[in-house]
């Protein structure tokens, strides 16, 4: 299998208003167990939202990278 066709793991959440997945912010991915609550702004209807720790979940993105979805396994 080539590496681009590997799907690649990020911590992330869904969008409370469209459902979609968003990867943290590189400020978000750093020291999430101290941090309480992460603003993430959607990338795809743009919308901003806070997240408590608890809503940070695995996420796998596609390898044509247009789409994250929740990882296999993942809680």
């Amino acid at each position: 299998m080539h590496k681009n066709s590997e799907k690649r793991r990020l911590s992330g959440v869904v969008c409370l208003f469209c459902g979609r997945g968003n990867a943290l912010p590189e400020a978000g991915r750093e020291d999430t167990e101290e941090r309480r609550i992460v603003i993430v702004r959607c990338q795809v209807c743009g919308k901003e939202a806070p997240y408590q720790a608890d809503q940070i979940i695995a996420l796998e993105k596609e390898p044509n990278g247009t789409r994250l979805t929740r990882a296999v396994g993942a809680n």
